[in-house]
């Protein structure tokens, strides 16, 4: 589980990434976490939203532009920095 907070430090979700969710570390160059998963309700994530993964802090430099899937579905593919 990972849990995505607002910038003022309120968790805005808990999610389960999917399989297509990546970490990515580069030698001087910005490490990304891409998350990709399903709400079944909108969020609405926003810059400088976060979360911790694996010890580091990653942020949204994008607003997060979801794909409603039905009434109920919400999908998302964030990319954090």
């Amino acid at each position: 589980m990972v849990t995505i907070y607002g910038s003022d430090g309120i968790a805005k979700a808990e999610i389960e990434a999917d399989d297509n969710s990546t970490q990515a570390k580069e030698i001087q160059a910005g490490n990304t976490l891409s998350l990709s998963f399903t709400l079944y309700r909108h969020v609405a994530f926003d810059v400088n939203d976060y979360t911790d993964f694996e010890g580091e802090r990653y942020w949204l430099m994008d607003a997060a532009q979801p794909r409603q899937k039905s009434t109920m579905e919400w999908e998302y593919n964030l990319v954090f920095y």
